[in-house]
């Protein structure tokens, strides 16, 4: 699986979501890819092979993906179909609910 975020920097709402999102990718073996409209450089998430960051500066790829308000999360199965489409920000344990683990799991 792979989860494609879409945030803009400076944004507080999408901070969270890729904050919760990222200990989720490594536990759930999946590639957290965030797509960071309006910034220059993507950070470097070291020691952290699962999570993935480009630099949207000009918003060109978000808006190529129709993104218009964020934060937006895509989950793409292994052939990188778009199985849903989340919006908004969410709490760890709707995250876990949404990607199919318990809630109590950790």
């Amino acid at each position: 699986m792979r989860v494609v975020a879409f945030a803009r920097a400076g944004c507080g709402s999408c901070d969270r979501t890729i904050t919760e999102l990222r200990p989720l990718a490594t536990e759930r073996d999946f590639d957290l890819i965030a797509v960071v409209a309006q910034a220059t450089t993507a950070t470097t998430a070291q020691g952290d092979g699962r999570y993935h960051e480009i630099a949207d500066p000009d918003s060109s790829i978000s808006h190529g993906f129709g993104v218009i308000h964020v934060p937006v999360v895509f989950l793409l199965d292994e052939n990188s179909r778009v199985q849903a489409v989340v919006t908004g920000e969410r709490t760890e344990s709707r995250w876990r609910s949404l990607l199919g683990r318990p809630v109590d799991a950790h």
